[in-house]
């Protein structure tokens, strides 16, 4: 951690400022351990984004990082710069994009490729996975996601995906809410679906009642052994489906 980041950290555990618009008796920004992982995995002049804006805005412009912000708040993102010039921090490397991340970010230029992404947007379904998906397609192999309060289901899931994956590595988590997974592999999608590690143990079930569950359970577990048996056997796989068709011969 350089020493700007530890400067501008100390900052903002004696300020406590507040940046949102709906913040009231307190502030809605990363909890210190998250923006203390945060200044610790960020690097100067490295390309980072985030979806959101706060106080882990001002990390990375303490970071020396070439920066782009999305929110749709032009008011929050004159308080940061505010706070920035207020404790003498150069936030030049920071732009702000004006918008919601689904608006935005599929509009970024397709060449922009990033070292590090922070995801603390929209919280509501289907809008992390949207975030994540994105910011996904310009994050370089080697870089790395930090995700913010991944107990709120909907933004979970972006964690259980990355924990099933063999594309992606934890790293590291903070605040029992937040957790940081490096790119291991560039992989945005598996054709086949039955292939996708996060569909090896589906939870989805559950919805239908105990019993449907543990007969879906059971019969997805038995098409799993199937196929891996066919793909070490393919003339066996080959005669099962020739008598599945009702092919004799």
């Amino acid at each position: 951690m350089n020493s700007e980041v530890a400067l501008a950290l100390s900052h903002l555990r004696d300020d406590a400022p507040i940046f949102h618009s709906d913040d009231v008796d307190h502030s809605w920004s990363a909890l210190p351990g998250t923006l203390e992982l945060l200044g610790r995995l960020v690097q100067k002049d490295q390309r980072t984004l985030e979806v959101g804006c706060g106080a882990s805005t001002v990390i990375f412009a303490a970071a020396g990082t070439t920066h782009v912000a999305i929110s749709p708040h032009p008011d929050e993102h004159a308080r940061i710069r505010e706070y920035c010039r207020r404790i003498g921090l150069d936030d030049s490397g920071v732009e702000f994009s004006v918008g919601t991340s689904d608006e935005v970010l599929p509009t970024l230029d397709p060449s922009l490729r990033l070292d590090l992404a922070f995801i603390d947007g929209d919280h509501s379904f289907p809008h992390p996975i949207l975030d994540w998906h994105y910011v996904n397609r310009h994050l370089d192999v080697g870089g790395v996601i930090l995700a913010d309060d991944l107990p709120t289901p909907a933004v979970g899931v972006i964690a259980q995906y990355m924990m099933a994956s063999p594309n992606w590595s934890l790293l590291e988590s903070a605040d029992r809410r937040a957790a940081a997974f490096r790119k291991l592999e560039h992989k945005t999608a598996y054709y086949d679906f039955v292939a996708d590690p996060f569909n090896q143990a589906p939870p989805y079930y559950e919805f239908l009642g105990r019993r449907e569950a543990l007969r879906l359970g059971i019969l997805h577990r038995a098409n799993r052994a199937k196929a891996r048996a066919g793909a070490r056997y393919p003339r066996a796989r080959r005669l099962w489906r020739k008598t599945r068709r009702g092919i004799t011969s």
